[in-house]
């Protein structure tokens, strides 16, 4: 049955390069991404505006080469480029 639905072999959402060097402030929207912040809680812990964060997430995604903030998270975690944040108790 046809649903319409296409799978991607999880391997290409995940790029197969390094990633190019990242500035202090996109790897600061990558970490509060990994928190959990959506664009505009990340807005209003830096003080920026959404504009702003939407384009260090871009610029983030074409340096990591990927196309979702999962994808860009996992990849900055898999080269050091962040750490997973702590948990709360």
């Amino acid at each position: 049955m046809n649903t319409g639905v296409k799978i991607v072999p999880l391997k290409e959402h995940f790029p197969t390069r390094a990633p190019a060097s990242l500035l202090p402030n996109e790897v600061e929207i990558l970490e509060l991404v990994a928190e959990g912040q959506s664009d505009p809680e990340i807005a209003q812990t830096l003080k920026i505006s959404r504009h702003t964060v939407n384009m260090r997430m871009r610029r983030a995604f074409r340096k990591l080469g990927v196309k979702s903030r999962v994808v860009a998270v996992v990849t900055a975690l898999q080269h050091g480029i962040i750490k997973l944040p702590e948990l709360k108790s």
